[in-house]
């Protein structure tokens, strides 16, 4: 079993719309769909999701279009049972369907608590041998797993870098940094 665990932004944080319409968004798409598809060929056959808004649940979206180009298992790791509870509706559709294309679904806890997403990200890193990632460099959970990830030796492919974006820093350089948060 070779693992890769899926990290990056709700639709907020993103740098643009999540809107089929958008050049950005569309380019940010097809090369997420380039990076899932070398997963695939590169022998990965388990993908973890932690079910979040955006990158999570479209990364998952696009996995399991993918499905004819192999087997590979779809585990949905959730913080906690009532996560989707708040999300708006089309979100929280899309999620459930994810839940039940899902191979398995592994739920950390049945009420929200204060480490409750840290849980998640680490128990999908430590299944891991590689992440995939959007992150520009931004405070919070998802830079803290690719931090994580980062000692613990994955192998990190980050989206926002694969799409040559302007950057105006290293971004192994925000993930080793300590003032960054």
């Amino acid at each position: 079993m070779k693992g890769c665990c899926f990290t990056g932004y709700r639709p907020e944080k993103t740098p643009f719309p999540y809107d089929e319409g958008n050049a950005d968004y569309l380019r940010f798409e097809n090369n997420l769909t380039k990076v899932l598809a070398r997963a695939l060929s590169d022998g990965f056959d388990t993908f973890y999701c932690g079910g979040a808004m955006g990158f999570d649940i479209l990364a998952a979206e696009l996995l399991l279009l993918m499905r004819y180009n192999g087997n590979f298992r779809l585990i949905m790791v959730l913080p906690y049972r009532s996560q989707a509870a708040a999300f708006p509706s089309e979100w929280k559709e899309r999620y459930n369907a994810l839940l039940k294309s899902a191979d398995e679904v592994v739920c950390l806890s049945d009420a929200y608590h204060n480490r409750c997403f840290a849980d998640r990200n680490e128990y999908m890193v430590d299944s891991s041998e590689r992440v995939i990632s959007f992150c520009d460099g931004k405070s919070g959970g998802t830079l803290n797993t690719l931090r994580y990830a980062r000692k613990k030796g994955l192998e990190i492919i980050n989206v926002a870098e694969e799409l040559k974006q302007p950057l105006n820093y290293t971004f192994f350089e925000v993930i080793e940094g300590e003032d960054n948060d």
